[in-house]
């Protein structure tokens, strides 16, 4: 070493010496230790970073049977570290309990650096949150971190409890004996058909299974459990040398996110400092300032740049759920080349009526049903029942449903299936009545929020009148953007009677919790009530489809008099039109 040293420290002298520069002996081996020093230092970076990047690679791998590479790639995306607790909410506004706990840190953290290295006295735990508060997301990112560990001592497993592989997996690691250098991840108990049909039998029968693992997480709604003290607390595991000490089911419970995690994820997300990005950073963080209540929920903050599209204020959790899911059929629609539209309103029927065949097949659970999935033959058996005018392949491919490793189909989170749920219990009294609110806590609070449109959307399902989302042009703030908006088409004699149904002042009042911007006339005609139009307070572009003539006979002008910030489409040719013509 001192040889190749001495080497390049004459390099050094002898190329410096030709530029009339020298340098003492000394100072040119200093020089070479510093380099061959920041050399071996570079490399051993780059080595734990290519080690660490191929480990994770690896680890997606074997999760990927159960989680898609889509979904994992999202909840890595912009993650912000969740907090948990040793205490729940104090009441049943979950995000804004202030309720204080003696025990508040950061999850991966605590675990990895804490529970992982021995340090704790507890090896069972339950991590407990409401919908969307980001459990799943939260043992994904701590399955990878840990995994990517170069001297971790144990291995680790994820898998979701409900999947009908996840046991035949836990039994071929205590076949190779590796149980007790195993962490085991186990989410989504509350999902589990067995768990929802008797859920103390089956955490038991689990317990029995997997008490010889290093380390066991489970993950849960905590609105599964009838409340806080019947969730399950004492095991059956005796401590190592004792005979009358036993294990606790360790709880904790996911903090809500905390306005600095909120700023965190959009500068995260959108730079601390990015031009580019500077104005939709600002909008985003005005939709966060107007529904502070929702933002806190993770799951939700992750779709941000999906309620960018939309310029309407968010009141309710209902109303961020209807944006994003019609956002996300108009997306899909905008790949169709022809009959968007058709596509739009089949695509929707079709995940309600899969979400309503979901939940009948849910209550046979008792007797051999599969939980919240449907089969493949499923699918199209309710293509033909509902007389859905979609091919196979868009069924499967371009809907809310998500295919897992076994072929079944299931909504991508469990709340998109309640949503549907909660629209056709506002709708349709007989399945309101025989509804079973057990296991669908979300479903609850959805309906609890829809009472104040229930007129609204009953009117609608009457009418066959189905609200969709589109990309148009419309005025926000006086400056003309593309956004995708709620819309709502009518022809001619569905809209007279839907401007007269504005003076029923709770259907008027619903019109606008449902936040409709776009509405799309078929034609013009002199009988439109069109003073109700002002009751549409977040109205924001009116398209009517008819000729010149028709419109001048009609009411165009009197609209744009009525309201001038609203956007009409094709009034400006018409106006020109107007004027060439005199």
């Amino acid at each position: 070493m001192d040889g190749i040293i001495n080497e390049l420290a004459t390099v050094i002298q002898n190329y410096l010496a030709e530029h009339q520069f020298g340098i003492p002996d000394w100072f040119a081996k200093v020089v070479v230790y510093i380099f061959i020093s920041i050399i071996i230092f570079l490399a051993s970076k780059i080595g734990k970073k290519a080690f660490q990047y191929f480990q994770t690679l690896k680890k997606i791998q074997e999760i990927h049977p159960f989680y898609s590479k889509s979904e994992i790639q999202q909840k890595r995306k912009h993650y912000i570290p969740l907090r948990i607790r040793n205490m729940p909410a104090s009441n049943e506004d979950y995000e804004q309990s202030k309720r204080v706990s003696d025990f508040d840190k950061d999850a991966l953290s605590w675990f990895i650096n804490t529970e992982f290295h021995d340090q704790g006295e507890d090896r069972f735990y339950m991590i407990l949150a409401d919908a969307g508060m980001g459990k799943t997301t939260l043992l994904i990112n701590l399955y990878l971190q840990y995994s990517k560990r170069i001297k971790r001592k144990y291995d680790i497993v994820l898998l979701p409890v409900g999947h009908r592989l996840a046991i035949e997996k836990i039994r071929k690691i205590k076949e190779l004996n590796r149980q007790s250098k195993t962490i085991l991840l186990l989410d989504a108990f509350d999902e589990d058909k067995e768990a929802i049909n008797n859920w103390e039998k089956r955490f038991d029968e689990l317990i029995e299974i997997v008490e010889d693992f290093r380390e066991v997480i489970f993950s849960s709604r905590t609105q599964f459990f009838e409340n806080e003290y019947a969730e399950p607390y004492k095991l059956k595991i005796r401590k190592p040398g004792s005979e009358k000490e036993y294990y606790d089911l360790k709880k904790m419970y996911v903090a809500p996110f905390s306005d600095d995690d909120v700023r965190r994820f959009l500068n995260k997300r959108f730079g601390h400092i990015n031009i580019i990005n500077s104005e939709k950073k600002k909008d985003a963080q005005n939709i966060v300032d107007q529904s502070p209540n929702l933002m806190v929920r993770p799951m939700l903050l992750a779709y941000i740049d999906d309620l960018l599209m939309a310029s309407s204020k968010y009141k309710y959790v209902f109303q961020v759920y209807e944006q994003l899911i019609l956002r996300w059929i108009a997306r899909e629609a905008n790949s169709i080349e022809q009959g968007p539209d058709e596509f739009n309103e089949n695509m929707y029927k079709f995940s309600k009526y899969s979400a309503i065949e979901i939940y009948q097949k849910f209550k046979e659970v008792k007797v051999g049903g599969n939980g919240l999935v449907l089969e493949l033959n499923e699918i199209d058996t309710i293509a033909k029942k509902y007389l859905i005018n979609l091919d196979n392949l868009q069924l499967q491919s371009r809907s809310l449903l998500n295919r897992n490793s076994i072929g079944q189909y299931k909504f991508s989170h469990k709340t998109i299936l309640e949503f549907f749920l909660a629209k056709e219990i506002m709708t349709n009294s007989e399945f309101e009545q025989i509804f079973d609110y057990s296991s669908f806590d979300q479903c609850k609070k959805f309906v609890k929020e829809y009472n104040s449109v229930q007129f609204t959307l009953k009117y609608f399902e009457k009418e066959n009148i189905v609200p969709k989302c589109k990309l148009v042009d419309i005025y926000v703030y006086k400056h003309k953007m593309k956004r995708y908006v709620k819309s709502i088409t009518f022809k001619e004699q569905d809209f007279i009677n839907f401007l007269f149904e504005l003076d029923n002042k709770n259907f008027s009042s619903g019109i606008n919790e449902l936040l409709i911007e776009d509405i799309v006339i078929l034609s013009d005609s002199r009988l439109y009530k069109i003073e109700n139009l002002r009751k549409i307070y977040t109205l924001r572009r009116i398209t009517i489809y008819t000729n010149t003539k028709r419109i001048y006979n009609g009411k165009l002008i009197d609209l744009k008099e009525l309201l001038p910030d609203c956007y009409l489409a094709g009034y400006e040719s018409f106006a020109s039109q107007q004027i060439n013509s005199l």
